[in-house]
């Protein structure tokens, strides 16, 4: 990976990733020890669990088997409910790929993406409501994506 301020965070891997899913403003990727979100400008981010207790215990809390479920998931959540909640990409690893200062809304933006990973693995209830969103059917789909996701 390479990144500096101001520059495109870009992946430098030969290695073929475990599975994939595909979203409308990016592309998650599942490398087993680390994730990466590959936007189409061919800008990305990467992500590996952080060490410790409280890490594999917020994983735990939220419905995952191990820190790394947790972590892949977490990525795939931030850019899932941008997706369909707001109809964009996900706007802390967009800046992050980039390069950029996070956005305000990023504790905003980490709060739903957990919120939803306790709903969507931890049998937690969703407490982000709203009469515009279909939690259940966010759920669903995002489950399908992840069951159905590519395998090399």
């Amino acid at each position: 990976m390479d990144g500096a301020a101001g520059r495109i965070v870009t992946l430098d891997t030969d290695a073929p990733p475990l599975r994939t899913v595909r979203l409308a403003f990016c592309e998650l990727r599942h490398y087993g020890a680390w994730a990466w979100t590959q936007f189409p400008d061919g800008s990305g981010w990467g992500a590996v669990p952080h060490p410790g207790a409280d890490y594999a215990a917020l994983a735990a809390r939220l419905g995952y088997p191990d820190p790394m479920s947790y972590c892949y998931e977490h990525e795939f959540a931030h850019s899932f409910v941008e997706q369909e909640v707001s109809g964009r990409p996900s706007g802390v690893l967009w800046a992050l790929a980039h390069g950029r200062k996070a956005p305000d809304s990023t504790a905003h933006e980490e709060a739903l993406a957990q919120a939803f990973q306790g709903f969507l693995r931890g049998g937690l209830p969703m407490t982000a409501v709203s009469p515009y969103v279909d939690w259940y059917a966010l759920r669903a789909k995002a489950l399908s994506l992840l069951e159905g996701a590519a395998w090399p």
